[in-house]
């Protein structure tokens, strides 16, 4: 969540025209490394939609570890 608001808060402080897919891209690239493995799998063309896979994927992967106790 603080990831994607820093991206924001950068993209409007220096006044980037930036196409939503390159921020999509350039947000995934900054996840950790599992959610991202995950995340690249899907068609992904927004910074929302990207932050919302990682939300799935990080709900996911937080009941596989209760699991394993």
């Amino acid at each position: 969540m603080v990831h994607t608001e820093e991206l924001y808060h950068l993209a409007s402080c220096c006044d980037l025209v930036v196409m939503e897919e390159q921020q999509a891209a350039k947000y995934i690239s900054n996840i950790k490394y599992p959610s991202q493995e995950c995340v690249i799998l899907h068609n992904v063309f927004s910074v929302n939609e990207a932050h919302n896979k990682v939300l799935k994927v990080e709900r996911f992967q937080s009941k596989l570890h209760l699991l394993d106790v």
